[in-house]
């Protein structure tokens, strides 16, 4: 649950605010002003049902400020596994345990970058 919201409650968020880019809202300049104003209204209405279910107010800034700060945990999490393998290896502690631990975390950690959608 990142930042007290539910991970999917703040996937959606995120999935929200990236849809509020000038270009994503206006399809890249194709949309009309029409179809601009009901993708606006239709975010917007969903971003209110979303604020209901964590039971209070969320931003798009705290949104991008979340986004941002898990982004870089993640990065740190990667670089940390990727520092271990690297100390096996140059420790000649290449013995399958501890090697398969530290290429695990660093698996893992990836997997994490990817399915917050930061790849």
């Amino acid at each position: 649950m990142p930042f007290g919201i539910p991970d999917d409650v703040f996937r959606e968020f995120q999935h929200l605010s990236n849809r509020l880019s000038p270009e994503n809202l206006a399809g890249d300049g194709e949309f009309s002003e029409a179809q601009i104003e009901t993708n606006l209204k239709n975010i917007h209405d969903r971003w209110e049902e979303l604020e209901v279910m964590c039971g209070r107010q969320v931003t798009q800034t705290s949104i991008q400020i979340m986004m941002k700060q898990e982004k870089e945990a993640l990065t740190d999490a990667i670089k940390l596994a990727a520092k271990r393998v690297r100390n096996l290896r140059r420790d000649g502690k290449e013995h399958m345990g501890g090697f398969v631990l530290a290429i695990d975390d660093l698996c893992e950690a990836v997997n994490k970058f990817d399915n917050a959608g930061y790849v």
